[in-house]
């Protein structure tokens, strides 16, 4: 992050990423307005998201991370890791689209079996999910819902993690 100052002498907005910016000029009175206008007329047109759907959608997906979370934590089990390594084995989801399009990364111990077993009973048995359907057939395994009427799909990949595998002495 750069906080330095532009060419003008004012502090410059903090850059993100490794790429410099387009721009560093600061938006004109006239940028601002327009904006506003746009702003204005997506809302009016009924294109912009409500503040209360916004968090809605935030707390589905809050609550489907968590849910991968758990899904990893149960199936590393479940494959005889040993419980401080299926805690850190994690999951974690990415979203794309104008629904709620997740992409659910998982360790390479975590079967496509397990995604339409494991992950697909926990959904059910949440009663937010609606209209739960999964297509196991598809070359990325993908789950469909309705969660908490928002529609979602949840997508899993398998990443090339390497865990060793711990026999239990059971």
């Amino acid at each position: 992050m750069n906080n330095m100052n532009n060419q003008n002498g004012k502090p410059s907005a903090p850059r993100l990423g490794v790429t410099m910016p387009i721009s560093e000029t600061y938006p004109t009175q006239e940028d601002q307005d327009s904006t506003e206008r746009l702003i204005q007329t997506l809302k009016d047109q009924g294109l912009f998201e409500l503040e209360e759907e916004s968090r809605r959608r935030e707390i589905v997906l809050g609550k489907l991370d968590k849910m991968v979370k758990e899904f990893v934590y149960v199936i590393s089990l479940r494959k005889n890791l040993p419980e401080s390594i299926a805690r850190e084995a994690g999951g974690k989801i990415f979203t794309f689209g104008s629904d709620i399009d997740t992409l659910c990364v998982v360790p390479k111990h975590v079967q496509r079996e397990d995604f339409f077993e494991e992950m697909y009973d926990m959904l059910r048995r949440r009663p937010e999910v609606m209209e739960l359907t999964s297509v196991p057939d598809a070359f990325t395994p993908v789950i469909k819902m309705k969660f908490s009427e928002i529609p979602a799909s949840l997508k899993a990949r398998l990443v090339g993690l390497e865990l060793t595998i711990y026999q239990s002495s059971n």
